[in-house]
This record gives structure tokens, C-alpha cells and sequence, in this order.
């Protein structure tokens, strides 16, 4: 019996999300005035939610703090963290001989989803389900 499995990656599964990550929380705490930690000392933030994090990285419960640390990191995250590990999407899922199925409507072009090879390219939410059968 053939069996389907289908897996959105949407939280790193598939990807190494330590640069990103990482750079984002030694950004955030560089413009606070604050020297960022190791990347290495970081991977402990990967997962927990960043408002805990930055509480523990700068010893503080201040919510005003908390918000511009997350403010901040949020900044760098979305117009070049999360471009950190781009690559490893597409590239995971070809190393262990998953299909993929890149979105435009994402963080991804037609051109950068062409060139890293995505099996099938959907323009639109609605366009997944028809392009399921074909993987």
C-alpha cells in the first residue's frame, strides 16, 4: 500500500535556523547597548518564546525593554534573518528525497524557488492542493 505523508515546514524543521536566529538576538542586544553573546551561547533561544529569552539575556522583567529587544530583533529578522537559511528548505527536503513545494507568496521569488530546484511552484494558497496529486 502506497502511503503520502505531506509536511509544511513552517518552524525550522527542515532547516537550520541558528543564523538567522542567532544574529537576530546579538543585533537586538547590540542596539540596546549590550554585548551579544557567542552564537553558540544562543541555541538555547531557539524555540522558547523570544519575550523569555531577552528576559533572560537581559536580566530584566521589564516589559518596555522586553518590547524594543523584540522590536529590534523582529526588525532585522524580517528583511534579512529570515534569509539566513533560505537555502536549506529546498535543500533539505532534496537531501532526504522529499519532494517541496515552494510559495511565491511567502518570503521566496519564482526566480530564487527555479533556481534551488522546488519540485512544483504555487503562486497561492489555494493552488497547494491541486499540485499535491502531482508530488
Amino acid at each position: 500500500m502506497l502511503s503520502h505523508t505531506v509536511l509544511f515546514d513552517l518552524d525550522g524543521t527542515l532547516t537550520d535556523p541558528k543564523p538567522g536566529i542567532t544574529r537576530c538576538i546579538q543585533y537586538a542586544l547590540s542596539e540596546l547597548g549590550y554585548k551579544p553573546p557567542d552564537a553558540n551561547e544562543l541555541l538555547w533561544c531557539i524555540g522558547p518564546p523570544l519575550k523569555s529569552s531577552f528576559s533572560q539575556l537581559l536580566q530584566t522583567s521589564d516589559d518596555t525593554l522586553l518590547e524594543e529587544a523584540i522590536l529590534l530583533y523582529r526588525s532585522r529578522f524580517s528583511t534579512i534573518g529570515l534569509f539566513e537559511n533560505r537555502l536549506h528548505d529546498i535543500i533539505g527536503a532534496k537531501k532526504n528525497n522529499i519532494a517541496s513545494i515552494g510559495v511565491t507568496y511567502g518570503y521566496g521569488s519564482r526566480e530564487e524557488l527555479e533556481t534551488h530546484k522546488a519540485d512544483l511552484i504555487a503562486d497561492c494558497p489555494k493552488e497547494i492542493p491541486t499540485l499535491l496529486p502531482l508530488i
